[in-house]
């Protein structure tokens, strides 16, 4: 709009207050039930809640698995690196070496017990993944009277759901479980997400 009618659109003649004021006026103007939107942001809220819980709980068991497994190693981690250290080590330094070791041992082995999660949870999305498409597909013929076939009738639809799944485990493996170029680019928005999620449940 030109309500002064100098050629200049009045959005582009605010000041940055004026311009949130503006805003904020036309989202109260078309929210026409402000109960609902309530309602419906705090679902969202009580999902995340939800996710977040879910996720915890993976995280501490995935720390869990690192921190057993350091337990098990730290023994023989000790009888072979103390005597090697203490022979390039300076004689004040050596009280620190069995801490050095065990530090060392536990990072490696959470370090693992996270490449293992990521491994689980990408072969349960490429599983999950390749049988919806593989279904969604088998529906779409359907509706197109391509078969008559459904998906409880047949085994096509697993036999072409985990052949992509492989394909799909496969590409991620490649990848190094990360997003190739110029996808990266595209999807940093999803992975500036992840971050936070990751940070949200690590904190």
């Amino acid at each position: 709009k030109d309500d002064d009618g100098n050629g200049i659109a009045d959005v582009d003649e605010c000041t940055p207050q004026e311009l949130l004021n503006r805003k904020l006026s036309l989202f109260a103007i078309a929210v026409k039930d402000p109960n609902k939107l309530s309602t419906a942001l705090g679902g969202l809220y009580t999902a995340w809640l939800a996710v977040q819980g879910t996720l915890r709980l993976e995280f501490a068991r995935t720390i869990t698995l690192g921190v057993s497994m350091a337990e098990m190693a730290t023994p023989a981690a000790l009888r072979l690196g103390v005597p090697v250290l203490a022979a390039v080590i300076p004689p004040k330094y050596h009280h620190w070496i069995p801490v050095m070791i065990k530090n060392s041992v536990r990072f490696g082995a959470i370090s693992i017990a996270w490449r293992l999660q990521v491994v689980n949870s990408a072969i349960q999305s490429a599983l999950r993944g390749g049988l919806l498409f593989s279904r969604s597909l088998l529906r779409w013929a359907v509706s197109r009277k391509m078969t008559s076939l459904s998906h409880e009738e047949t085994y096509a639809d697993e036999v072409a759901g985990y052949s992509i799944a492989a394909l799909g485990f496969y590409c991620q493996l490649n990848w190094g479980f990360g997003m190739p170029f110029p996808l990266d680019i595209v999807m940093f928005p999803f992975t500036i997400v992840e971050w936070y999620i990751r940070w949200s449940i690590t904190s």
